[in-house]
């Protein structure tokens, strides 16, 4: 679906797909990924526990940047594959991250393994996650409806290369910025620290912040905005095809055929849209700013029908990491740290050039 310049095929199939990604499913999904999250923390309790001493104050040594990136796939590997990686808990050279940072040619493999454990094992296997709403669809009475192994494979592995770096870059980011702009970490954990838990009885919900306490937070969605504004995940940019002759903004002849690069990395920083365009400003997402976010110059999932289907998936699992992130830590940053988060590299993300990003952290 990704891939497909053909819109039917790409109707169809995102058809299929898209109750994966409803308000409501996504919802039913937040166990997976507030467990992960509580595998996050107690890894980080353990890097902290292990690097602190006597001359630190209680401050330990976290790569963040590495963690977060653990977190995201293991929250995938929940939710789409059916299994964690446990990558927080082990931190073992899994086939998944390593394949992920270089080459997908050997994931099908894996994938396929799991799909067929699925299929095999009947009503017995059944969960409730993404991939089972894929293998449901061989049920689909519409036979144009019924995906393959092969096709399941396909769509699934995209979600898990799509879905983690740009979900774990762009919570990496975002903390990065809020170091480097204090008062509005302080802004942030003031309205974090205003909000009133509302347990369940689950002891996920009952320790972390979960989305329903946080979707509504101003604050905390500007940050975020703000950041993906600032830090585009996908800077070379999204091509598309036109399928007519057309006249872009009444002054650009586009013939049919044509291949057009999108660039949403230059309207984001465009002073034309954006007052100040370099500056870190979470309070021009707030309503009554006086210079408000110019929505129209905003793409970071792209937009119309080829906006990222992942895109509600990606904010719910930002908005509870970074909440609950500066819920539970004091953080301290490491100038050369900083100084060595300004050099980047695009891929096919945004990310740093050592793909490592240490902070000091400890409980509060």
């Amino acid at each position: 679906m990704f891939f497909t310049a053909d819109k039917r095929f790409h109707r169809q199939r995102r058809r299929i797909i898209s109750p994966a990604f409803s308000v409501k499913y996504l919802n039913s999904l937040e166990i997976y990924m507030l467990s992960a999250n509580e595998a996050f923390v107690q890894r980080i309790d353990k890097d902290i526990k292990r690097t602190n001493n006597l001359t630190t104050g209680g401050y330990g040594e976290v790569d963040i940047w590495k963690l977060l990136n653990y977190l995201i796939l293991d929250i995938i590997g929940e939710t789409a594959f059916g299994q964690t990686f446990e990558l927080l808990e082990k931190d073992n050279d899994h086939i998944v991250p390593r394949t992920v940072s270089r080459t997908i040619e050997t994931i099908s493999y894996f994938m396929e393994k799991i799909i067929m454990d699925r299929l095999q094992g009947g009503e017995k296997a059944r969960r409730n996650d993404i991939l089972q709403i894929l293998i449901d669809s061989q049920k689909s009475t519409n036979k144009h409806d019924r995906l393959t192994v092969d096709a399941i494979a396909q769509e699934t592995i995209i979600f898990l290369v799509a879905g983690s770096e740009t979900t774990s870059n762009t919570i990496g980011f975002a903390l990065i910025e809020l170091l480097r702009n204090p008062h509005a970490f302080v802004a942030l954990r003031k309205e974090i620290d205003s909000v009133q838990q509302q347990s369940d009885g689950s002891a996920a919900l009952g320790t972390l912040l979960c989305h329903k306490e946080l979707k509504s937070l101003p604050y905390l969605n500007a940050v975020i905005y703000e950041s993906m504004r600032l830090n585009f995940i996908a800077p070379s940019g999204m091509e598309r095809r036109a399928d007519k002759d057309m006249v872009l903004g009444g002054r650009v002849f586009v013939p049919q055929g044509t291949f057009i690069q999108c660039n949403p990395y230059g309207a984001q920083r465009d002073p034309g849209y954006w007052p100040e365009p370099s500056k870190f400003k979470p309070e021009r997402w707030i309503n009554g700013s006086d210079a408000p976010a110019d929505h129209e110059a905003f793409f970071p999932f792209s937009t119309g029908s080829r906006k990222c289907i992942g895109n509600t998936f990606a904010l719910h699992e930002m908005l509870i990491t970074l909440a609950n992130l500066v819920k539970l830590y004091d953080f301290r940053a490491i100038p050369a740290e900083l100084e060595a988060s300004n050099e980047r590299r695009a891929f096919v993300t945004l990310t740093l050039k050592n793909r490592s990003f240490k902070v000091q952290m400890k409980r509060r």
